[in-house]
């Protein structure tokens, strides 16, 4: 169905991020590249879409977590982050006008997968979402990592959290890998800022994250003490999603997609929000001081 879901793992040994941490006197420093550029997406084999798209001239209805930075967030009431600012150049060359909205995702998954709202966005697949969802080409990589305080040792796997409490969000491929492993105690959080602050309250053991986002809420947020593990327990890749069935939508989204690709705009947009990190302080941070 997805001709790319078999080469999962393949795909991110080309197209691997950047990552590290490093303890200074108690501070983390994430450190993390934005690493699907076009060039990785011409050795995943992405083509351009042969058959042409004719808009209906309905308007389409693209959903986002709306807690989730750098990738999906709120600002002044308004959605911004990488994910938006690549679904904004995507709509502009789509052949429907676009609306992008932010708002649980648990929420949006279900409007999408009712017929209520058009597409996901920033969204993995996974075999039981398959059933319900067609996925566009490779949006974005993502690398899942565990997130701990200074005080725990030991944690180099996700075997290493049995026994733990382990907070995830309700909706998304962790909480998926985690309950596979019944000796895991997983906590839900409602986002991450929370789960951050219940780590360092001590009332859970770990958080489970993309390792962009993980950074990015340590950095925005300045929580101090909380170290990312080297190793990520998943690798995957994000797309956006449509209701199974839409063939139509999903053909205009890629070939919007490789548009950007091709014309330099993905990567401008990558390179905008490239180095967001610092020892808990993001780049834009300093800027205003």
């Amino acid at each position: 169905m997805y001709r790319f879901a078999h080469r999962m793992f393949s795909v991110l040994s080309v197209v691997s991020a950047l990552v590290a941490w490093i303890g200074i006197q108690g501070a983390s420093t994430c450190a993390y590249a934005a690493d699907m550029k076009a060039v990785d997406m011409e050795r995943l084999g992405v083509l351009q879409p042969a058959d042409p798209v004719m808009g209906t001239g309905k308007p389409v209805l693209f959903l986002g977590n709306h807690a989730l930075p750098p990738m999906n967030f709120l600002k002044d009431g308004k959605p911004a982050g990488i994910v938006i600012d690549l679904a904004e150049a995507i709509a502009q060359r789509m052949h429907d006008p676009v609306e992008i909205r932010l708002m649980d995702w648990s929420e949006a998954q279900k409007l999408v997968a009712d017929g209520q709202a058009d597409a996901l966005l920033q969204i993995n697949s996974n075999p039981d979402r398959l059933k319900i969802y067609d996925f566009s080409e490779p949006l974005l990589s993502s690398e899942f990592t565990i997130f701990t305080t200074s005080g725990h040792h030991g944690i180099a796997s996700m075997q290493d959290l049995r026994g733990l409490r382990v907070g995830v969000e309700a909706k998304g491929l962790p909480i998926l890998l985690l309950q596979k492993d019944p000796q895991i105690v997983v906590e839900v959080i409602p986002d991450f800022v929370v789960g951050f602050g219940k780590l360092k309250a001590g009332e859970i053991d770990a958080v489970v994250a993309d390792r962009w986002v993980g950074c990015y809420v340590l950095a925005e947020n300045n929580i101090h003490n909380v170290k990312m593990i080297d190793e990520p327990i998943s690798r995957s890749y994000s797309s956006i999603a449509v209701k199974k069935g839409n063939d139509r939508l999903l053909a205009d989204i890629n070939r919007s997609l490789f548009e950007i690709r091709n014309d330099g705009t993905y990567d401008k947009i990558i390179d905008k929000w490239k180095g967001k990190e610092i020892i808990f302080k993001t780049r834009e941070q300093l800027h205003v001081q």
